[in-house]
Parts: C-alpha cells; sequence; structure tokens
C-alpha cells in the first residue's frame, strides 16, 4: 500500500523499518553524488513521469520492496525527474535485475538462460532504435570503455554475453552500474553479496513471494 506525504512516500511490504542497514529516508539532493549512489538506484531507473503516475505504467516501481520515493531528489542534469530511491543496497541492486528480466527486451524481459549484447543493452536503455543516435552511441562508447574493467577482457558490442553465469551478470551489472553513475563500482559502493541478495529479493518478488527488505540484507 503506498502512503503519500507531501515530499516522500516509502513502500515496503513489511514497512521501513530503522534496522542496521535498511534506512527510511535519502540523502539530501546536496549530498547526493553521484545520485545512483546515493539513492542506491545503481541502475538508474529512472521514469519520466511524476510519482503520482507510477501507478499507471511504472507500477513494478511503486510497489517495490524497500522503495523510497522524494521528490527533492530529481535528475536535474538530465530530464529533472525525480529518482526512485531504495531503503537498501540490496533492495536497488534488485530492481535491476526484476528490470532485466521483466521491462528489458521491449518489456519481454531477457532469458535468464539465455544471453544479451552490450548492443542490445544500450539501445534499450537509450529507449531508441536508432544506432547513430547521440543517446545511443553515448551507450556504446561508456559499455564498451567500462566493460573490460569488470570483465578483465574486450567485451565487443555484439559479443553474446550468458547470463547463467553468475560472474557475468554481476559484471554486467557493474559495467552498466558504472556507466550511470560516472565512477567505477568498487566494494564499498556495492559488494557481491549483497548484489547477489538483490537477486535473490528480485527472485522472490517476481515470484510472487511476500518479500521484506530485512529479510536480504547480505552479511
Amino acid at each position: 500500500m503506498l502512503r503519500f506525504t507531501a515530499l516522500v512516500f516509502v513502500v515496503s511490504l513489511t514497512g521501513c523499518i530503522d534496522a542496521g542497514d535498511v534506512r527510511t529516508s535519502l540523502p539530501s539532493r546536496t549530498e547526493c553524488v553521484p545520485i545512483s549512489f546515493c539513492t542506491y538506484n545503481f541502475g538508474a531507473l529512472t521514469p519520466k513521469v511524476e510519482p503520482a503516475e507510477y501507478s499507471a505504467k511504472f507500477r513494478y516501481i511503486a510497489e517495490w520492496p524497500g522503495v523510497i520515493i522524494d521528490s527533492s531528489i530529481r535528475d536535474e542534469g538530465g530530464n529533472g525527474y525525480v529518482v526512485p530511491g531504495f531503503a537498501t543496497k540490496e533492495s536497488g541492486a534488485g530492481i535491476w535485475w526484476y528490470w532485466m528480466m521483466k521491462r528489458g527486451n521491449e518489456f519481454k524481459g531477457y532469458d535468464p538462460q539465455g544471453s544479451v549484447t552490450l548492443r542490445q543493452l544500450a539501445m534499450n536503455y537509450a529507449g531508441s532504435t536508432d544506432p547513430s543516435s547521440a543517446s545511443v552511441q553515448n551507450y556504446f562508447i561508456g559499455y564498451s570503455s567500462h566493460a573490460p574493467k569488470y570483465f578483465l577482457r574486450d567485451v565487443g558490442l555484439d559479443d553474446e554475453v550468458s547470463l547463467t553465469s553468475p560472474d557475468n551478470v554481476w559484471n554486467l551489472a557493474r559495467t552498466m552500474f558504472h556507466h550511470e553513475a560516472g565512477m567505477r563500482i568498487t566494494d564499498d559502493v556495492l559488494s557481491r553479496s549483497q548484489f547477489e541478495k538483490g537477486i535473490s529479493l528480485a527472485e522472490a518478488h517476481i515470484a510472487g513471494q511476500r518479500v521484506s527488505v530485512e529479510d536480504f540484507i547480505a552479511e
């Protein structure tokens, strides 16, 4: 159930409580740099509508366990829309996996037993079918540049990256998260154990289980 105030609404199936690594609010906008790090929205999933309209097209964000929407946290350098935040790093990592499984690939989702390419993801994220567009080219350059830092090898735009490999998924996520933040994804930003707990949270949510963010905190 969504609870609205003038500026903030918080969603958690058990309620966001102060419990160690579970937070109930976001840093101030002036402290929020880079914004994808401080919001834990590592994939920078930012609807181009105001939060009151999320239930129409972005219900998956509005109902995500641990989502925190603060209307003062906006992508001022981009389109000016509110950037959703999350109560835990695991929750923020998990919603990226939900996007991969349910929203990417023209809303068909990518097959977890299949593979993806950087080209496919770049065009999906840019929201364009024109590979020559400036937005797509920006993703092409970014992904191609960042991928070797995590895969420890060159990854071509059309190289198949198997999603059956946990290592590949982790490296792919960090490549994409790096591009959104403009900074390297180190363990203090997001550890592998936090990321994998986030994947587990997402898979439980996708399976229709009742999810509490407090049950998906990495040790």
